[in-house]
């Protein structure tokens, strides 16, 4: 990794981004790239009065690190995250860190947050961070729908020295004839046995899909349970202050519509968030 970009809003939500970004790049050696959007919809005298403060605030940002990382800075004018999109693209930046969303209950059922849509969008790793970076990560959650594992791990390595010195691969299966042997009156050592031999099958499946050196490292955990809430649940119980997660964790036609496993993490979970774009094919 030789580049990080950072967005930031100036608010305290990103100013622990910074904090995390200069963490990584620190343990990288990465330039870091300073990232602030100005909305453009607004008459023209005010577009350039914010373009400027911003400068001025983007180069005290840097100063205050200038000590510890190699920075630039880039001040962007348009849609939020298209401009946010555009610097980090054209800044040839290998990985994305930005800081939580303001949350609101009723904003955030009808509308994707900024965050959302460029996880969605880049084409490079997006670190959510919500936690300060008063240390490096010491346990990550891994979230495994697939074959996506080895994926994963790769880009939580490229956080080198920052990276996590613990894994647990979580993957949640759906043992749904449990329920309805359940309403059908079947004995329950029958359904335990059935729900038991659902989770032996996905274990082998997906450590078929490991590399070694992954298999040596991963801890794999399996839940009969939606994702998102057994993600959320085990990383409280592993005591992980990162999750890791593809864009493309989707669990059927409904999970599509509604929001993918990432984008529910994005929105409610308590953790980091790595969000990883998997590679085509």
């Amino acid at each position: 990794m030789t580049r990080i970009a950072v967005a930031t809003d100036f608010s305290e939500r990103s100013a622990v981004a910074v904090g995390r970004a200069v963490a990584i790049a620190e343990a990288t050696g990465a330039e870091l790239l300073f990232v602030h959007a100005v909305d453009d919809d607004r008459p023209v005298h005010m577009v350039a009065a914010a373009t400027e403060q911003a400068r001025e605030q983007l180069l005290r940002e840097r100063e205050a690190y200038g000590d510890r990382v190699r920075s630039l800075q880039e001040v962007v004018a348009g849609d939020t995250h298209r401009a946010i999109l555009a610097a980090v693209t054209n800044g040839g930046a290998d990985l994305l860190v930005m800081g939580d969303h303001r949350r609101s209950a009723i904003r955030d059922m009808f509308r994707d947050t900024t965050v959302e849509r460029l996880a969605r969008l880049v084409r490079i790793p997006l670190l959510l961070a919500r936690l300060p970076a008063i240390r490096t990560y010491g346990r990550a959650l891994i979230g495994i729908e697939s074959d996506e594992a080895n994926e994963l791990i790769s880009a939580v390595d490229l956080l080198g020295s920052a990276a996590p010195n613990s894994l647990t691969g979580l993957h949640a299966f759906d043992a749904t004839a449990a329920r309805m042997l359940a309403s059908a009156s079947v004995p329950e050592e029958n359904i335990a046995a059935y729900r038991q031999d659902v989770m032996n099958n996905a274990r082998s499946r997906l450590v078929a899909t490991f590399d070694p050196a992954v298999r040596s490292r991963l801890r794999l955990r399996l839940e009969d349970a939606d994702p998102v809430p057994a993600l959320m649940k085990a990383a409280e119980e592993e005591n992980c202050e990162l999750t890791v997660v593809s864009t493309h964790a989707r669990r059927g036609i409904l999970r599509t519509i509604l929001g993918s496993v990432s984008a529910d993490l994005i929105r409610r979970g308590t953790t980091d968030v790595l969000v990883v774009p998997r590679t085509p094919g």
